[in-house]
């Protein structure tokens, strides 16, 4: 059993809940104190259980009850201040009163809010006053006195940001009518108050909310990717993902404040291969092919799967609001997934050169789902990887852009592909040694000139791919610096802390937590824990170290590096000094790129506090920056046309034929996938090496 733990630990992946019994009743406050014990066992840094941890979690729970400090007051949270140092004691004695007076206190903060919506929705708001509604720190509660004026604020802060983000961005710069505005307005307010609604009406739903929250705060308090699930979060997680009938192929959940995220994508399913859809995705409504209008603003879960159940065999149009705010279209049409398909579909970017071109939302395995008969995601592209060098490609681009991880195991397996021999990376986790993870199989399909995308959403296992293909000197890293994400989870039941061993495991789970419980290191023995790895290349992005990485997070571990005696054999470096400077050349001369440099100071660092602007007038001629930002970068293409692999013996009628031409645009029209492209044509003439 401990070998096949140990593998698990390392795959960062859970394990199977097959193996355990029906969960049994247990108090939050036994679930608490379990979750503690089993986190100090297993997390590769466990933190002492004191009065800052107490502090921590304190702060971390308001934050989840209230991410927009819009419910609790300043007088509010001074009160409960008497339990800021109280919670690891209380956790220690399975008492929950900070937890019960909370709950008391929420519920009575939400019917308070729900009376001031009652009275603002037939308020006339004043959309042209020159005031601003601050946004991070510590959650900014409000004085008792001002909830109403800072409910004003959030609601004409939504609704401005709804009207702009239903535009289309090729319109010029307008602002709401009155009567758009008087229409927004009551769409937003009914929004609110109806995810208040759902809280109080539903049995149960408050305490169960307040509760799963909260130990949701003192696993998090650890570090920011120990997560406490349910275990209805958990058996809702695997069964998504299973292979069935008609799937848009992807599993949701509701997030914090009752939005309908994405999870996970299915592989091969219709989301994973819009190449439009990631992980931490927002749905906002869905639209049938008959003009049916379904919104996903103010729904239960079970609601939310009646309601693409319901779409059968029609094409159906999703608004989808991505990780940067932006709200975007995806078309998707159900499919019955077909899990004898190669997963991993290719491109052929043909120009001056023949280029191959691979999208990988994520690293995905047979062991997560076990359903499929692939061997996973490195099987997959193997075999797609064969069939492009029929096509004789000399060279290829792995987009990796927005890849949120997946199975550690599977990404170096992939990344085994492109090298001959040698130590991937060092995974380190608790009360083990070092250990090196080496290449399973020797020699390479593919040894040809190659180009990784990669930007600030490439995390986790998408980091340590990229890493190692820039150790080995194998490929040229391209786009912005990654996440930073460098640590191993793994899946235990919540009690799985009170047993010697997880061989001696014999519980009934009531839950589970997923625990850090150890590291990847590069084989140079450097972390790219938050520091995220560094393209040889770097690609203007607006975005790039504003929106939130590893190094916001409060409690992320802190890595530096580790000493283990490594042997790899990396290949002669490319020519990076004189692709920088070739690119260099080509971005002073196209707008788009020019126009992003021009535009990133403009843009708050989202993890740090920022003050958004009310009044209508400014914010319409930001939000027409941002706009124009998009759409400069939708470069007309000269360089290559695209089509489907040919020698996969697939074409046009392997997808639907809109969806297909789709694709082709998407790709053609991505300045990114353009510079990477250019960027191989200049590295295929210094290599003169080809695709062999």
């Amino acid at each position: 059993m401990k070998s096949v733990v140990y593998v698990l630990l390392i795959l960062g992946v859970g394990l199977n809940s097959a193996i355990y019994a029906a969960a049994k009743e247990t108090t939050i406050g036994e679930q608490a104190l379990q979750l503690v014990q089993t986190a100090r066992k297993y997390h590769y840094a466990p933190r002492p259980v004191n009065d800052a941890f107490s502090h921590d979690v304190f702060c971390l729970y308001l934050s989840m009850l209230d991410p927009a400090g819009a419910i609790f007051t300043r007088d509010l949270v001074k009160r409960l201040s008497r339990f800021d140092a109280q919670i690891d004691d209380q956790i220690q004695r399975k008492q929950t009163a900070f937890l019960d007076t909370v709950t008391i206190r929420y519920i009575q903060q939400l019917k308070r809010v729900e009376a001031i919506l009652k009275k603002l929705e037939s308020q006339e708001f004043d959309f042209f006053r020159n005031d601003t509604l601050r946004f991070g720190g510590y959650n900014e509660f409000d004085k008792t006195e001002n909830l109403q004026q800072k409910w004003e604020q959030l609601l004409r802060f939504r609704v401005l940001w709804t009207f702009h983000n239903r535009r289309d961005s090729s319109e010029t710069i307008a602002l709401p009518g009155k009567k758009e505005l008087s229409r927004l307005i009551k769409e937003v307010v009914e929004r609110e108050r109806c995810k208040i609604q759902l809280k109080l009406a539903t049995p149960g739903g408050v305490k169960r909310h307040t509760g799963e929250l909260y130990l949701k705060a003192i696993a998090s308090a650890f570090d920011p990717h120990t997560v406490y699930m349910s275990s209805v979060e958990k058996e809702r997680f695997e069964s998504a993902l299973s292979k069935y009938a008609g799937s848009f192929g992807m599993n949701i959940d509701l997030n914090e404040i009752g939005e309908v995220e994405v999870e996970e994508l299915v592989p091969g399913g219709p989301a994973w291969y819009s190449n439009m859809i990631n992980e931490g995705d927002v749905l906002l409504e869905a639209r049938g092919s008959d003009g049916t209008v379904a919104g996903f603003r103010c729904v239960t879960l079970d609601e939310v799967e009646k309601t693409l159940s319901a779409f059968d065999g029609e094409r159906v149009e999703f608004t989808v609001r991505k990780k940067n705010g932006k709200e975007v279209t995806v078309v998707l049409q159900k499919e019955y997934l077909d899990v004898e398909d190669n997963i991993i579909k290719s491109f052929i970017l043909d120009g001056d050169r023949k280029i191959g071109y691979l999208y990988l939302p994520s690293f995905y395995a047979d062991f997560t789902y076990s359903q499929y008969t692939s061997k996973g995601c490195a099987n997959d592209l193997a075999r797609e990887l064969i069939r492009l060098k029929r096509d004789s490609i000399q060279g290829l681009i792995v987009d990796i852009r927005s890849n949120g991880g997946g199975s550690m195991h599977e990404a170096l397996k992939t990344a085994g592909i492109f090298i001959d021999k040698g130590t991937l990376c060092i995974a380190h986790t608790r009360n083990e040694k070092p250990r090196l993870i080496k290449d399973e199989a020797r020699g390479k399909i593919y040894a040809g000139p190659l180009v990784v995308l990669v930007n600030s959403y490439s995390a986790s296992a998408s980091e340590l791919f990229a890493g190692v293909l820039q150790d080995y000197h194998r490929a040229v890293i391209v786009g912005s610096t990654t996440f930073g994400k460098g640590s191993i989870q793994v899946i235990l039941p919540v009690d799985a802390g009170k047993y010697d061993s997880l061989e001696q495991y014999k519980g009934t789970p009531s839950g589970y937590v997923k625990v850090t419980n150890g590291a990847f290191y590069r084989v140079t023995g450097d972390s790219h824990q938050k520091k995220g790895v560094h393209p040889d290349i770097l690609l203007p992005d607006l975005f790039a170290g504003t929106l939130p990485g590893e190094a916001s997070y409060k409690g992320a571990l802190e890595l530096d590096s580790i000493k283990k005696k490594v042997y790899y054999y990396p290949v002669s470096p490319p020519p990076i000094e004189q692709l920088k400077e070739a690119s260099a050349q080509r971005l002073r001369k196209k707008h788009g790129f020019a126009y992003v440099k021009k535009l990133r100071p403009l843009i708050p660092k989202l993890n740090e506090q920022y003050c958004v602007p009310l009044n209508a007038g400014v914010f319409a001629k930001n939000a027409a920056l941002l706009a124009h930002s998009d759409d400069s970068l939708a470069e007309k293409n000269e360089v290559f046309t695209t089509g489907l692999a040919t020698s996969s013996g697939r074409g046009k009628t392997d997808i639907d034929e809109s969806e297909y031409e789709d694709r082709m645009k998407d790709i053609q029209e991505d300045s990114y996938i353009i510079e990477a492209y250019t960027i191989l044509m200049d590295l295929s003439t210094c290599t003169d090496k080809g695709g062999k």
